[in-house]
């Protein structure tokens, strides 16, 4: 797997979040899902001005194995989609520009209870 960016956050469901301005942050997947399952064949995401809710489904992964939910980290509004996020840019550069939308934060103490790199890498045993 790619080395971890130090301001990332994770989750154990393979969605890391990038804090921004304010209340803003950018959600995207981990390299270690793709890894999992093999390359993307579609996605589906949340839509600009989408109320989602920590813990339910904003969005899919389909792999040519399985489909994934994503499941939202935060809670909030979608206040930006990626619209140039593809198959290709998601296994390219999940990172950086594969990243997959933004979200207005409901609340941002919801950011305390994701994983930091370490504790990321650790939930998966590495």
């Amino acid at each position: 797997m790619s080395e971890i960016p130090d301001d990332v956050l994770c989750t154990s469901d393979h969605l890391w979040i990038r804090p921004g301005n304010g209340d803003r942050v950018r959600v995207g997947v981990t390299p270690a899902l793709l890894d999992q399952f093999g390359p993307v064949e579609s996605l589906s995401l949340a839509d600009d001005g989408e109320e989602i809710v920590a813990g339910d489904t904003c969005g899919d992964l389909e792999f040519s194995s399985r489909s994934w939910e994503l499941v939202s980290p935060v809670a909030g509004e979608v206040v930006s989609v990626n619209q140039s996020v593809d198959t290709d840019l998601l296994e390219a550069d999940p990172w950086g520009d594969g990243w997959l939308f933004d979200v207005r934060l409901s609340d941002p103490e919801e950011l305390n209870e994701l994983l930091d790199p370490d504790e990321y890498l650790a939930s998966m045993g590495e």
